[in-house]
């Protein structure tokens, strides 16, 4: 793994978590001051992300974090509190902040921070400044070396491996996946999604040698199809979320769903929420989830049957 681009290609900084755990350490560790649920993978991670956010939002007390990547209009999409962007003066104050101690980072470190660090960062003292207790983090890039890689964890999700961005995260399907079960911790629990054996071989010997827990799709987690995007989702624990229609179209949402009912059900278990109550929430959840440029129709009376998604790679 050599370098990361920023926007605009004016980012090139070698791989690391130094720089963003430096600017944490200066500003009194906004990281400490929630727990999260970080989710990696190469498809997947922002509409699991965002079953996530609808889910525990039902469940847990307010508010809920959520710091999500790319944005697909405005960069306050990607970090959202109780539901809600970050203002666009509340950003730029962010950022500006952001980039003073990149400048004192880079004294110390010898670089500064790059783009995606700084919104990191902002994300991150954001969530202090709104009394966040737990935050959703998507990984911008892999896992590994991810920014995000800096927050505190009480579950972890891989939807998927898949070949993306090779000229960071190495050109085979073992590689790519040493790189995203990066974000394993020790003792946190994993929940894996559909993942090729190959890939899936990497990430549990990670997972054993770390002492995670891990759940997997297929053998731990179940899921049925039904009509109209209906979904029934069976989970460890007798759980089970029946005949929940989903707010996104696509049959690969049905995945993306069922992985976010196991993690946000491994959150929400570990604050004594019941099995009736997170039940009810997740079918709830998953039926109001919405985000743009996922299989989504164009408006219009003159665009039936035309569909617009933000695939990126052959998989996708």
């Amino acid at each position: 793994m050599s370098t990361v681009w920023g926007p605009g290609g004016r980012d090139r900084i070698r791989p690391g978590l130094d720089r963003i755990l430096a600017s944490l350490e200066r500003t009194g560790h906004p990281e400490r001051s929630f727990r999260s649920l970080h989710i990696a993978g190469t498809n997947g991670k922002g509409s699991t992300a965002k079953f996530c956010e609808s889910i525990l939002s039902r469940v847990l007390p307010p508010p809920i974090g959520l710091y999500t990547s790319p944005h697909l209009l405005s960069p306050t999409e990607r970090i959202r509190v109780a539901g809600v962007d970050i203002p666009p003066e509340s950003l730029g104050e962010e950022m500006e902040a952001a980039s003073r101690v990149s400048r004192e980072v880079e004294e110390r470190t010898g670089d500064p921070l790059s783009w995606f660090e700084e919104m990191t960062w902002a994300a991150f003292d954001w969530f202090r400044k709104r009394g966040v207790e737990l935050a959703i983090l998507e990984t911008g890039l892999g896992g590994r070396w991810d920014a995000t890689s800096a927050g505190l964890p009480v579950a972890c999700a891989i939807t998927n491996i898949g070949h993306d961005h090779r000229e960071w995260l190495g050109t085979t399907l073992p590689e790519i996946a040493s790189e995203k079960a990066g974000i394993l911790r020790n003792g946190v629990p994993v929940v894996l999604g559909p993942i090729r054996p190959a890939a899936r071989q990497v990430i549990r010997r990670t997972a054993r040698q770390r002492g995670c827990p891990v759940w997997e799709a297929g053998r731990d987690v179940a899921w049925e199809e039904g009509p109209r995007r209906r979904v029934t989702v069976r989970l460890p624990d007798g759980v089970t979320v029946r005949n929940a229609r989903l707010g996104m179209r696509g049959w690969f949402q049905t995945e993306n769903a069922a992985l976010a009912c196991a993690a946000a059900w491994i959150v929400a278990r570990s604050r004594g929420v019941s099995a009736n109550r997170f039940e009810d929430a997740a079918r709830e959840g998953l039926e109001a989830t919405r985000l743009p440029g996922r299989f989504s129709a164009l408006p219009g009376r003159g665009n039936r049957g035309a569909w617009v998604d933000g695939g990126h790679n052959p998989d996708a």
